[in-house]
């Protein structure tokens, strides 16, 4: 449990924003129960029983008192839940990493990163591991989820864990090939023209030259360079969004 209070606390403003939700909801559950027990009309008096005008045979306060316990029940389950799933994310890092110290150190700098961008701790993280699943190194996830994000933060942020999946894929292939590219035009990337501005070539030169994971990413990292429109906009993103740590 000492963890499970641990992993919160470094994510306290995503914490807080989820008790203040539940509050909110919780808030509005109850004042539709007042309205049902001290409300008038034919409806309401219909609701009263002979135990004193209370709401079938419970007081209201009975009944808020059990929605607010539901409430902190529910929240307690999703904490134990995070908590869990920071356990298993700390594994997998640490068997991905070769220590356990290495992978508690990725885990930290991990959160450090998201929360500077639009996107929740859980997809960066996911993000991350699947990088480094497909053998990128550690000293260059992050720098490469940050090219990545740029892209992401205007195309969607739903957008990042496909475009994980085909650099990662990439990578690991060694070249670029067409599912590749199939997977980069879903996401809203056209990455042969970029690798041809890379190049310095037409998309038609290109057919038929090599491209190898090195072009791709290099393509990439120009794509979201100074004087595009994914410039910075990750961190653009992430100081006008607010509740990024969805669960």
């Amino acid at each position: 449990m000492a963890g499970t209070v641990y992993d919160i606390r470094l994510n306290s403003r995503q914490f807080e924003s989820k008790l203040s939700m539940l509050d909110r909801k919780v808030g509005k559950f109850e004042k539709r129960l007042k309205g049902m027990r001290f409300g008038g009309g034919v409806g309401a008096n219909n609701a009263r029983t002979k135990s004193g005008g209370n709401f079938l045979g419970l007081s209201s306060g009975a009944i808020i008192g059990g929605a607010a316990i539901a409430g902190v029940g529910l929240l307690t389950k999703k904490i134990v839940s995070l908590g869990m799933e920071a356990e298993n994310a700390r594994l997998t890092l640490s068997k991905l990493l070769g220590s356990k110290e290495a992978g508690e150190s990725a885990f930290r700098e991990t959160q450090r990163f998201a929360a500077f961008t639009p996107f929740n701790f859980r997809d960066v993280l996911k993000a991350r591991i699947g990088l480094g699943a497909r053998g990128v190194d550690a000293e260059n996830q992050l720098p490469l989820l940050q090219t990545l994000g740029n892209f992401a933060s205007v195309l969607g942020t739903e957008t990042l864990p496909f475009l994980t999946k085909a650099v990662g894929d990439v990578l690991a292939a060694g070249k670029l090939r067409g599912q590749e590219i199939n997977q980069f035009a879903n996401a809203g990337i056209n990455i042969r023209k970029m690798v041809a501005d890379l190049k310095g070539v037409s998309v038609s030169e290109l057919e038929g030259m090599f491209i190898s994971a090195k072009d791709v990413v290099m393509a990439l990292e120009k794509g979201q360079a100074k004087g595009t429109k994914f410039f910075n906009s990750m961190a653009d993103a992430a100081k006008t969004t607010s509740g990024r740590f969805e669960t």
